[in-house]
């Protein structure tokens, strides 16, 4: 602690980690483990609350993850789960040129970009 006149000041030292700034890039699991000072394995673990980990590592993982405000991305996780998922549109009959007419063409465009089955 250092005093500059009567008021107190105080020093915090903190290992400085390059961390995005910007508002459009994500928080990625790699930069927690970067700042935490883990594996990207070990943040995994944590979020997924599996395998054995200790728990300072565990507290330093989530401390870091509200720190940063990191947030899974569903999309990416869907991904590399490499699941099949199902989507149903339901879409009641329509007038060519109205909203429902633009959602079943979306639908169908979605059959062409993916292999799927659409039924309409």
């Amino acid at each position: 602690m250092y005093e500059h006149g009567k008021i107190p000041i105080f020093v915090l030292v903190r290992k400085s980690v390059n961390i995005k700034t910007s508002d459009t890039d994500m928080i990625t699991i790699n930069d927690v483990a970067k700042a935490a000072g883990v594996s990207k394995g070990t943040v995994d673990r944590v979020l997924h609350n599996r395998g054995e980990v200790s728990s300072k590592s565990r507290e330093k993982v989530l401390r870091v993850i509200e720190e940063l405000g990191y947030k899974p991305n569903v999309y990416a996780s869907m991904l590399a789960s490499q699941k099949k998922r199902t989507i149903c549109c339901v879409i009641p009959e329509y007038v060519e040129g109205d909203f429902w007419s633009l959602t079943a063409k979306a639908c169908l465009r979605l059959e062409k970009l993916r292999p799927a089955t659409v039924s309409l």
